[in-house]
């Protein structure tokens, strides 16, 4: 369903922008195509976005939980079915060497992280991770003088406005401040 249906509360957001006196022409016509669009990805047959991403799969199995056999391999399997029998576009590519690659047609292998927990139940988020965010990520190596709400405001939405549209709505930004490069 990740790649057919968004969340209301997002749908509803993005609605507002219709009726908002500070939207431009463009924005509502943008956002009127979105929710167009969102109308025809809910019927399940075309997915929202052509970029129908790496399935990442986490997944916290309890201790009273046993399985029989290999969990990954499972997993692997509902991802080449999921992916080879809907209408989802193969995003994985493999390196053949240092400067060719070539796409798997089958979007594996997918990320699969599996941790043991306490309890009985066998958990699992699933996300389909768009590839058009791959190369938006950006270090910048600033000074603490930046670290004041006068500079630092000013100097992130300096950076946002470069990151341009190369992905798919809905944009998530994250900033992370510190640590180590």
């Amino acid at each position: 369903d990740v790649a057919f249906l968004l969340r209301p509360e997002h749908q509803k957001q993005v609605a507002r922008i219709l009726s908002d006196p500070e939207a431009s022409e463009n924005d509502k016509y943008v956002a009127l195509t979105f929710l167009r669009n969102a109308e025809v990805s809910a019927k399940g047959l075309l997915p929202f976005c052509q970029d129908t991403g790496t399935a990442i799969i986490t997944g916290k199995k309890g201790q009273r939980v046993w399985t029989d056999g290999c969990d990954e391999e499972a997993l692997s399997k509902g991802v080449y079915k999921t992916y080879t029998e809907e209408n989802l576009r193969y995003s994985q590519n493999v390196p053949l060497d240092m400067y060719k690659e070539k796409n798997t047609g089958c979007n594996l292998p997918a990320q699969i992280d599996l941790y043991a927990v306490e309890g009985g139940e066998y958990k699992f988020l699933c996300i389909a991770k768009g590839g058009g965010s791959a190369n938006k990520t950006y270090l910048y190596q600033e000074t603490k003088a930046l670290l004041t709400p006068e500079k630092l405001v000013p100097f992130l939405v300096e950076k946002m406005k470069t990151l341009g549209t190369a992905a798919c709505p809905p944009y998530h930004i994250a900033f992370v401040i510190g640590g180590t490069s």
